[in-house]
């Protein structure tokens, strides 16, 4: 299994999807006619292509719906020596959320 930074993916895919429009739009700019409806053809076959029609948002979603990866000891046994502060919720209930993946201990 590899580890990734999702965070990072996701911002870095905005980026990039800025850059790549910015791009289209500087590149549209300079097509005559001819040039614009050879584009658009070419756009429509690549919607029409399965590993084109996946948008940002779906990816986004994929990432977010993995579950994230931790040490699992050494979270618990932080909780464990901040176990007498105040803290917002029982040290136990924390416990049993790290240990089932964050899924609020189900």
């Amino acid at each position: 299994m590899r580890l990734i930074d999702a965070d990072k993916i996701k911002s870095n895919m905005k980026k990039e999807e800025q850059k790549d429009i910015e791009n289209f739009m500087s590149l549209c700019t300079r097509l005559n006619e001819k040039g614009l409806k050879r584009l658009l053809e070419y756009m429509e076959m690549l919607v029409r292509m399965p590993e084109y029609r996946k948008s940002d948002e779906e990816i986004s979603s994929l990432l977010d719906k993995q579950p994230t990866a931790y040490d699992m000891d050494k979270v618990c046994r932080k909780i464990n020596e901040n176990k007498d502060m105040d803290n917002i919720i029982d040290a136990d209930l924390a416990i049993k959320i790290v240990k089932s993946g964050g899924t609020n201990g189900h």
